[in-house]
């Protein structure tokens, strides 16, 4: 350590007195608690008016005003800055007494991926013989409460605790935003409205540092990527705070996401690694059925890929097509079920041999402006019972596009799979029948048939005339969700 003082030193009748002519600089590269060492430590006491030391019949005091204080835990990956405050100190023999009314400091959050956002503690800390004691109140840079930290430690033994409660935070428009507090809820889009609350410990010894924590929130309404997020409540157990663990089994549930179909009884089952968050579980309502997590891994390190499956069991996809860029082209009532396995990254989903089947009949209709090619081949009956094949013309042409118009099908089955230039495709296979609202039919003479009259006219398709139907789709999604994203950062939500 380090100590440059000026001043005048004065001895009289036995008593030793130091006045400081200006403030006091104080430095040491380190204070050796074990594994629990603090590094980097600063600060300037200066004079307050009465001697900054004295001495006397074998005891001494020490008074000043602390600016500056700086200092870095390693073990808990934090560092104090622009610390200030009111020192007492006082001593005799091997007795040490301490007081010290910390007005305000600093603490920012030096792990690899931030843990909180820099808060401001203030209050009383005291020494008394062995034991160092604080309660501590912390509160937000703009003034904004957040709880407090009592803090005890044992210099012979090396041993202590921190114990943090933020009690019940309230969080509302123009006010406390659960970002403020933590990147960690960047995707909590502001604005929250509603509750929740952090209690945790940290334990040392000179071995080493333990610690934990539990979130609570008791709801919570905000905007999430995916649409406003209502009713979002649970308990999350860290198991470690630094860095931050939590077991399998964490869960969160939401009453609904207004997405761009309503979902409704959401949940979802996890657990945080260090370098990941895995998804073990999780299901919604949507569109009449369920859509689950099979598996879902959430990289908490740059660079790393967004990686998991979902499940569809018996969701109705007319919500999920009205809001597509096809809605206005395309009616679609189907119930499917299926697997989407898909990776993410840097906003690009990519999605790899993905299926979906229908598990009911359904109907589907396509306007023929939505078409950009249709390829059309049939047979037509001979009075004698033989087929004979008939090569693509425009009656057959009009034919498909009648036929996709009003399609009642038994069979859907579907793939869907990214595709090297990045759309995003869906390949269906549907058999099924053609059903207008009105009965149609062709009437045509043995003349007509055998001549090949009717070839190259406009028929009308006749009523439940076989339809085997391939239909290959694709999506710019890439782009729509670049769009997507650049809208939500308009609206100040991640």
């Amino acid at each position: 350590g380090v100590i440059e003082a000026a001043g005048t030193l004065q001895a009289t009748n036995g008593r030793v007195t130091f006045s400081a002519s200006g403030c006091v600089p104080l430095t040491a590269r380190k204070l050796e608690l074990g594994a629990n060492d603090i590094e980097a430590l600063s600060a300037r006491l200066c004079p307050t008016g009465a001697p900054m030391f004295g001495f006397a019949g074998g005891a001494w005091n020490l008074r000043g005003r602390a600016e500056g204080v700086a200092m870095t835990a390693p073990f808990a990956e934090v560092r104090a800055e622009a610390g200030a405050g009111h020192v007492d100190a006082s001593g005799a023999g091997a007795k040490l007494k301490v007081h010290a009314a910390l007005s305000s400091a600093q603490v920012i959050d030096t792990a690899p991926a931030t843990r909180f956002n820099p808060v401001v503690l203030s209050g009383p800390v005291d020494l008394a013989g062995e034991v160092l004691t604080a309660d501590l109140g912390f509160r937000t840079p703009a003034g904004q409460a957040l709880g407090h930290v009592a803090i005890t430690h044992n210099t012979r033994l090396g041993r202590g605790g921190a114990r943090i409660d933020t009690g019940l935070l309230a969080f509302a428009e123009g006010g406390l935003q659960p970002v403020s507090l933590s990147p960690l809820a960047g995707v909590v889009g502001s604005p929250v409205s509603g509750s929740a609350s952090f209690g945790g410990t940290f334990d040392w010894t000179s071995a080493g540092v333990t610690s934990s924590g539990v979130v609570t929130v008791s709801h919570l309404d905000f905007t999430s990527p995916a649409g406003k997020v209502t009713g979002l409540s649970g308990k999350v157990a860290f198991s470690s705070l630094s860095p931050v663990l939590a077991a399998p089994g964490q869960e969160l549930r939401a009453e609904s996401i207004a997405a761009f179909a309503a979902l409704t009884g959401v949940s979802v089952a996890f657990e945080v690694q260090e370098k990941a968050l895995l998804v073990s579980g999780g299901e919604a309502t949507v569109g009449g059925g369920k859509v689950r997590v099979e598996s879902l891994s959430v990289p908490l390190v740059a660079g790393a890929p967004i990686q998991g499956a979902l499940l569809f069991e018996g969701v109705q996809l007319h919500d999920l097509v009205e809001a597509s860029p096809f809605g206005d082209k395309v009616d679609l009532d189907a119930k499917v079920s299926g697997r989407i396995p898909f990776e993410s990254q840097e906003g690009k989903i990519r999605i790899l041999g993905g299926d979906l089947h229908a598990i009911q009949p359904g109907r589907l209709s396509i306007d023929r402006s939505a078409l950009d090619a249709v390829a059309a081949g049939g047979s037509a009956d001979l009075p004698t019972g033989t087929t004979t094949a008939v090569e693509a013309n425009d009656t057959f042409t009009d034919f498909a596009y009648q036929a996709m118009e009003n399609l009642a099908f038994t069979t859907l089955d579907a793939g869907v799979a990214t595709r090297d230039d990045g759309r995003l495709g869906v390949l269906f296979h549907i058999v099924g029948k053609h059903d207008p609202p009105q009965k149609q039919e062709i009437k045509l003479s043995i003349f007509d048939l055998i001549g090949r009259k009717f070839l190259n006219r406009k028929l009308p398709l006749p009523s439940n005339t076989g339809v085997d139907l391939t239909l290959d789709t694709t999506l710019n999604l890439d782009d729509l969700l670049a769009d997507y994203a650049d809208y939500q950062r308009l609206r100040s939500s991640p």
